[in-house]
């Protein structure tokens, strides 16, 4: 069995953005170890699918040992929402999670900080299922996201929406958890449409589902902030060899995804984690590898305009809960000392 735990759903009140609080302390969560010793580290995520194929490889070719860490990937069923309280109650040291989420969350928690950026734009496509071939067919469809209202796809998806002339509020969203889930609920016709990247949308639409268009054909969702990789201020204080160590382990592992010579190994996850066949692996590898992330900075370091835009993205989207949000504040929110320090041996 592969070493990934699953976290069931939280209390309600810890998974809230206006309840975070409730979850985050300054006390460290210091791991215990001394510089350079082994440790563990746990890093929180709603799904392990091809938005987050580094850390499947990471796992199994177990690229963090070099580092003495013991790399545990914690997946939440309970979908984005649970990430960052995760991170501010020190069940993990880290969390995978959109950008948007991590402003709104801290505003509330200043303790959070971004230190890796694993992705930028959005490799997304909005996939209709049966009767749905157009942009216009989306208006008074049910839109299933990871987490309506946080997740990374459902940024992307108001974004598409807007770009094509379609409200909000002439569209449902709801939350649908993993994508494995919400490409099943679409093939069952539970739900109208939903966004995904390669295979899933290969497995769509041999099922009859249409590409109705990709979320970075939108100007303005290219340069910005997807997924960032958050820590806790304290914890990070308390254990910055730690940190360290895991961005070297980050760094290993984007460095080994991109080199040509190991993509027999890198498909060959993709084919275990995503259920698919070696050919389809392959178009994968070419989609995610070879094309989205060709071009990304290994280091996983944050550039301040991505997040920049990010924001803008928000507020011109009449985001509520960043309306107010000062893009002065930005600096603030990230540490780039990690990714710098990566290159170090």
């Amino acid at each position: 069995m592969r070493p990934i735990r699953t976290i069931a759903a939280v209390t309600a009140t810890v998974l809230a953005l206006t309840g975070l609080s409730a979850c985050g302390g300054e006390d460290p969560a210091s791991t215990g170890s001394s510089a350079g010793d082994r440790v563990k580290i746990k890093l929180g995520l709603s799904a392990i699918n091809a938005s987050h194929l580094w850390v499947a490889v990471a796992r199994d070719q177990k690229l963090f040992d070099q580092f003495d860490i013991d790399f545990e990937p914690v997946v939440f069923q309970g979908g984005a929402a649970q990430v960052l309280p995760s991170v501010l109650g020190d069940s993990t040291q880290f969390g995978i999670a959109s950008a948007q989420q991590t402003m709104i969350a801290y505003q509330k928690e200043p303790s959070l900080v971004m230190v890796l950026n694993p992705m930028n734009g959005s490799p997304l496509s909005v996939v209709g299922g049966k009767g749905i071939t157009s942009v216009n067919d989306l208006k008074g469809r049910t839109i299933s996201v990871n987490s309506a209202g946080s997740s990374e796809d459902y940024h992307s998806a108001t974004a598409f929406l807007e770009a094509n002339g379609i409200g909000l509020d002439e569209v449902k969203f709801v939350t649908g958890g993993a994508t494995s889930a919400r490409v099943s609920a679409l093939i069952s016709g539970a739900v109208d449409v939903v966004l995904c990247s390669p295979p899933d949308v290969d497995r769509l639409t041999a099922t009859g589902a249409t590409v109705i268009g990709k979320a970075n054909s939108v100007p303005k969702l290219q340069k910005a902030a997807s997924y960032v990789i958050v820590g806790k201020r304290s914890w990070l204080d308390a254990n910055q060899d730690a940190a360290t160590r895991f961005a070297k382990g980050y760094r290993a592992t984007q460095e080994f995804m991109h080199d040509p010579a190991n993509k027999d190994k890198v498909t060959a996850v993709i084919s275990k984690e995503l259920k698919v066949d070696q050919a389809a692996a392959g178009k994968v590898w070419d989609y995610w590898i070879n094309d989205f992330t060709k071009d990304a900075d290994r280091s996983g370091a944050i550039h301040e305009e991505n997040l920049v835009q990010t924001l803008e993205n928000a507020q011109e989207d009449k985001n509520k809960d960043l309306t107010g949000f000062n893009a002065a504040e930005l600096p603030k929110l990230y540490d780039n000392q990690y990714a710098q320090a990566s290159a170090g041996k």
